[in-house]
């Protein structure tokens, strides 16, 4: 049975687009789409990958996916940014070396924008991007859109936002990725600081939802290296078997939070509730929390728990391996030494996730290298109080 190739898109259609990428045709073999999420190959260099996905992965995120999960994530985040891809043709053909099929693509182009109207897709030249995959029909799409950038696959995949704007003299204050422009700003910041660096890695998770469960919900407003990941420790060594979070929950409830972390105070009882409500919801294993807190309405349920808020359920994604930022006070105060402002807590996300993809780099580890980089200085600065 064919592949209803719109259908399958309009998963990952943004609300509003604010770039649209423009291919020739979906994979001859019939098989495979872009929107279809799969391995990609990783053990080429990037030059000679001339794959679709991995010139738009690498393009906007640096990275191409080493599974479907990942691949999902960043197709989200295609859709969080206001990035779509389309084909001129949807049928499944061969361009390359077939004249017949170039010219059956040169065909639909007088009727392209009128498909993209019938999908409610009105979009001006200046937010489209052709991405071609060969030279040989530019004057046949420059003929129906003047105005909208034709950019060769490998340019495209070799090249960051900030390039192609230049070369392409596209208008640098417009921002084809939705980036916020406080993000600019924080970046040119961070560039000037000589003491800060990136971190090249984090710490495994712990494969043991005990143990993620406790951190999470214990770390808010509290010493991390002092009193949070002792107890972490010592949970995930003393009880190994309450790896899943059912275990956990029968550990839970036959010692009790106070006892079984040495930890008074309401942050036990929210313990309970968020494994309650994990179990509830058969999320047993990291693996399991990552797929569910993957979708964007499962992670708003959690908000429903009594002192959980946007930052400890994006500090759960971190922990189970997604690519995001949890924005926390040290956060915050190097938003304000940067001179950024962020008026709430998604907005100050939004600029953190935004500086990371602007420097290539991955949102998880640039939110650990600020939160690293703050907790340096302010251990420093309690110190020489201390002479």
């Amino acid at each position: 049975m064919p592949l209803n190739y719109v259908k399958i898109s309009e998963k990952y259609r943004p609300t509003k687009i604010n770039t649209l990428l423009i291919g020739e045709a979906p994979p001859p073999c019939g098989t495979k789409y872009f929107y279809l999420p799969q391995k990609l190959k990783t053990n080429i260099a990037i030059r000679q990958d001339r794959s679709l996905p991995a010139t738009i992965f690498w393009h906007y995120f640096h990275q191409r996916p080493q599974d479907e999960k990942e691949y999902i994530v960043l197709l989200n985040s295609l859709k969080d940014a206001g990035i779509f891809l389309v084909d001129i043709m949807d049928e499944p053909i061969r361009i390359r070396g077939n004249k017949e099929n170039e010219e059956r693509l040169v065909n639909e182009l007088p009727f392209f924008r009128s498909k993209l109207e019938m999908r409610g897709i009105n979009v001006p030249e200046e937010d489209m991007i052709f991405l071609l995959a060969r030279n040989t029909y530019k004057q046949y799409i420059r003929k129906h859109f003047k105005y909208a950038p034709l950019i060769p696959w490998i340019e495209y995949r070799l090249n960051t936002e900030e390039m192609i704007t230049k070369k392409y003299g596209l208008d640098a204050k417009f921002n084809r990725c939705g980036y916020d422009k406080q993000a600019y700003n924080l970046v040119d910041y961070i560039k000037k600081l000589t003491d800060f660096t990136v971190v090249s890695n984090m710490n495994d998770n712990y494969n043991h939802m005990g143990a993620t469960i406790t951190d999470a919900v214990l770390q808010a407003g509290i010493t991390y290296e002092t009193v949070v990941k002792p107890r972490v420790k010592h949970l995930m060594n003393k009880y190994p078997s309450a790896k899943t979070t059912h275990e956990f929950w029968l550990l839970l409830q036959e010692i009790g939070p106070v006892s079984l972390l040495n930890f008074n105070g309401n942050k036990g009882q929210r313990i309970l509730e968020v494994t309650k409500f994990f179990d509830e919801h058969n999320i047993q294993t990291e693996e399991n929390l990552y797929c569910w807190l993957s979708n964007n309405k499962n992670a708003e349920k959690l908000l429903s728990i009594k002192g959980i808020g946007d930052k400890t359920v994006d500090y759960f994604k971190i922990l189970v391996g997604i690519k995001t930022s949890a924005i926390d006070r040290h956060l915050y105060g190097f938003l304000e030494k940067a001179g950024v402002k962020s008026s709430d807590y998604s907005t100050a996300q939004k600029i953190v996730n935004d500086a990371a993809d602007i420097l290539r780099v991955d949102k998880a580890l640039f939110d650990h290298s600020i939160w690293k980089y703050m907790s340096q200085r302010q251990m420093s600065k309690m110190k020489s109080q201390c002479f």
